[in-house]
């Protein structure tokens, strides 16, 4: 298990093919993000599409292990609950000491892509062609790793 909690999941390293294993917290799927930034619980499938999403943008190399099933922290959640697991490949910093890129780094990374910073949002950016939004955009959840600025935990939606 990896030492560090997460808002949204527990992660894990799979030191057999390095890869990082995620799953949600029994019966919640992470935050689904609105115009006005306010946030709701999401599905399970906003969680898949916001994964299938990091795939086809990021090329996060995100898989879908399974579903388990376990006690609910929610109060007021009876019985095992669903989490969903997922894969992706253990990113390595570049620099352990300094595992996260900068902010103007990030900005960099994103502009490269076509992103531009949308105004209102947590930490976010949106890209016109495609109707992409990414929102949570913060240096904790990139890696600087040797071949750049890696996105691991963003949240990744489309709306038209």
């Amino acid at each position: 298990r990896y030492p560090y909690a997460t808002a949204e999941h527990e992660v894990f390293h799979r030191t057999v093919d390095d890869c990082a294993i995620k799953r949600t917290y029994p019966g919640t799927f992470g935050v689904t993000p609105h115009n006005k930034g306010h946030q709701t619980a999401a599905t399970p499938q906003f969680y898949l599409r916001r994964l299938q999403l990091m795939n086809e943008v990021f090329g996060a190399g995100l898989r879908l292990e399974g579903v388990s099933f376990g006690q609910s922290l929610l109060i007021g959640q009876k019985g095992k609950q669903p989490s969903i697991v997922v894969s992706q490949p253990w990113i390595q910093a570049a620099d352990p000491d300094r595992p996260h890129p900068s902010e103007a780094e990030i900005e960099m990374f994103m502009r490269s892509l076509g992103f531009e910073p949308m105004g209102g949002a947590y930490f976010g950016w949106c890209r016109a062609k495609d109707a992409v939004r990414v929102v949570d955009a913060i240096v904790d959840n990139f890696i600087q790793s040797a071949d750049g600025v890696v996105p691991i935990d963003v949240v990744v939606f489309s709306q038209p």
